[in-house]
């Protein structure tokens, strides 16, 4: 077991949302942390290979990795949360590919400090839909520690 602030245990949580847009709460989901990362992941298969656009939103800091590899960050703090305000270029390979979003959250204590969420979808240059499937996997089997687990 891996422990984090204040000697918590870290550990994955399965996570959905129904919102529209794809925005997860994350508030809602961990409760209202101060000074503390979570990470989202997704097993992705792609029918082939294919230029995708990873777009996100976020309010806080954010990095996102596709299959090991950053494509974006900002640490930049509380400047507003828009869908698809952060835009990555990048190229799904045919079949498995990983999905990794680092979002950040500080030590404000302000009430206008305390939203922590984020948006983030697969589409093509205009916007539209690609294909892929999203697999199901277990949180038993992600990154216990190590470099997938804290990029």
């Amino acid at each position: 077991m891996y422990k984090g602030k204040d000697g918590k245990e870290i550990r994955w949580v399965a996570v959905t949302t129904d919102d529209p847009y794809g925005v997860v709460n994350l508030n809602k989901e961990l409760g209202k942390q101060k000074g503390v990362v979570a990470y989202a992941y997704a097993a992705i298969e792609s029918p082939k290979e294919q230029p995708i656009q990873v777009r996100a939103g976020s309010m806080n800091g954010i990095k996102i990795f596709l299959n090991g590899q950053e494509l974006y960050h900002r640490d930049e703090y509380h400047h507003g949360m828009e869908v698809d305000q952060h835009i990555a270029s990048a190229t799904l390979k045919a079949g498995r590919n990983e999905l990794l979003v680092k979002v950040c959250q500080n030590e404000q204590t302000e009430d206008w400090a305390q939203e922590w969420k984020f948006q983030v979808r697969l589409c093509d240059a205009v916007g539209a839909a690609v294909p892929f499937t999203q697999r199901l996997v277990q949180t038993n089997n992600l990154p216990k520690r190590g470099k997938e687990a804290k990029p």
